[in-house]
């Protein structure tokens, strides 16, 4: 109806004036600037009246009508029942009056002594902005629906980090109704005992203006924890810069819990393996070593040596096979085999890889008790082998300390090389996003440090997480 292509004699407006004279010249005003106003009423109870039963798309009312309500409250309540936009046209000029018609919100006031420009500028203006502030309210009311219908939990934030909105979804998933949570900040659902990231990432998306996912731990009402898959992205206003922050959060609870049973498949599936090449192909070249010991020597004392330089060929390469078959073997049963802690599985671990590759690999063990959770022991254990394998690999590293302790609320493995370092980025090699994935599976958070003095992996998992039992 008050689109920019409708032209202006479409648009019907309502006089609301109690003087005739004045209503007339009004009404002559509007129609040779092109609109259409056929006719008035001087009360506002008529105009309410005639506002119900033909609809006008815009109400010019003076200020001092006759009637029980003047044309301020007459105003209000076309606002409030009919949300037609209203303009006053009134002589007025006392302060405390034109502060109450500024508080029921006109869409302009036009002087009574006004020239027909001045009402034909304000009345388009007046339908312009309703218009945009219609097409507004639609858009809101579409994207409040959107937002019910969405399961995950839409939040939006101040850029302090206060609560501002809060979607069906949020309510499902955190547990709390929005009038309890609204101007809370966003810390609160975060469990306590571990970092709060918010502050760091609004920071950094102020900064580059850019969204950030990631997965991580958030709590319930009940203070319950969940896993979550987390995207939180600015709100930047046109000239105004960032003004708050979206959150969309989706509980990827049972993900977590499907991805934990097929890691212990897996484990179960390397366990199974590594216990086979250990037990039987082991025995079999263990077996087959011992014999061609026994054919050397026999063969030494009859004299033969160019017999015996053969077998001592064979049995070397048979001890070559056996060495790589328990390495594999080590790699593949790691804990299972002999049911060691984690404390005596990493210093047996350092101990071989000194072995094997020559170089200064120490052990330091700070923990007070004993981790009793096979799952997470598997999992800070093969997060061990990784960083130490990477480290042969690419650090160039004549040393590699590992540091196992406890403080207040965490658990830290800490690996650290004295190698070349390397360059973070997203990019970054496969071992290191297998390191990040077994943290995440076990409720860890892992950091990387590196520079040109050496490495530091680095895996933290809060003590309340861990559970007694897988």
């Amino acid at each position: 109806m008050l689109d920019d292509l409708i032209e202006d004699k479409a648009v019907k407006i309502l006089v609301v004036e109690d003087e005739a004279i004045i209503a007339h010249n009004l009404i002559k005003e509007l129609n040779t600037s092109g609109f259409s106003a056929s006719g008035f009423v001087d009360t506002g109870e008529k105009a309410l009246t005639e506002i119900a039963e033909n609809r006008p798309d815009l109400v010019i009312l003076d200020i001092s009508i006759k009637g029980k309500i003047d044309g301020i409250k007459t105003a209000e309540i076309i606002k409030s029942q009919f949300g037609i936009p209203c303009i006053f046209y009134s002589g007025c000029d006392d302060l405390s009056c034109l502060k109450r018609a500024r508080r029921a919100e006109p869409y302009g006031y036009i002087p009574k002594n006004s020239t027909r420009i001045d009402l034909y500028t304000t009345v388009r203006i007046a339908l312009q902005r309703f218009r945009i502030e219609q097409e507004f309210r639609s858009k809101d009311r579409m994207l409040n629906a959107t937002l019910k219908s969405i399961s995950d939990a839409v939040v939006g934030l101040n850029p302090e980090g206060k609560i501002i909105a809060w979607n069906c979804g949020a309510e499902k998933i955190f547990g709390w109704v929005a009038d309890d949570i609204l101007g809370d900040n966003v810390a609160i659902l975060v469990p306590s005992y571990i970092p709060n990231e918010f502050p760091g990432i609004m920071d950094d998306l102020i900064k580059t203006g850019d969204f950030r996912q990631y997965d991580t731990l958030f709590q319930r009402k009940d203070k319950k924890i969940f896993n979550a898959a987390v995207t939180i992205s600015p709100v930047d206003e046109l000239g105004g810069g960032i003004t708050g922050f979206s959150l969309v959060v989706k509980d990827i609870s049972d993900r977590k819990e499907l991805e934990k049973q097929i890691i212990d498949i897996l484990e179960d599936e390397r366990f199974r393996i590594g216990r086979d090449l250990h037990d039987n192909l082991g025995q079999y070249l263990t077996g087959i070593l011992l014999k061609l010991k026994v054919l050397e020597t026999s063969l030494g004392k009859k004299g033969i040596d160019d017999d015996k330089a053969i077998v001592v060929r064979i049995s070397n390469h048979v001890k070559m096979v056996l060495d790589r078959m328990r390495e594999l073997s080590r790699g593949l049963i790691s804990l299972g085999l002999q049911k060691m802690s984690l404390r005596e599985a990493i210093h047996e671990l350092t101990l071989f890889y000194s072995r094997v590759n020559e170089i200064e690999v120490l052990f330091n063990s700070e923990m007070e008790y004993k981790i009793v959770n096979y799952r997470v022991v598997v999992q800070l254990y093969h997060i061990t082998q990784e960083a130490i394998t990477n480290a042969l690999k690419h650090a160039s590293c004549s040393r590699i300390e590992i540091v196992l302790k406890t403080d207040e609320t965490d658990i830290v493995l800490s690996i650290k090389d004295n190698g070349k370092g390397f360059t973070l980025n997203g990019s970054s090699g496969i071992g290191l996003k297998i390191m990040k994935y077994r943290a995440g599976i076990i409720n860890g958070q892992l950091q990387i440090y590196s520079n040109s003095s050496g490495s530091t992996v680095q895996c933290s998992i809060p003590r309340k997480l861990i559970k007694e039992e897988v």
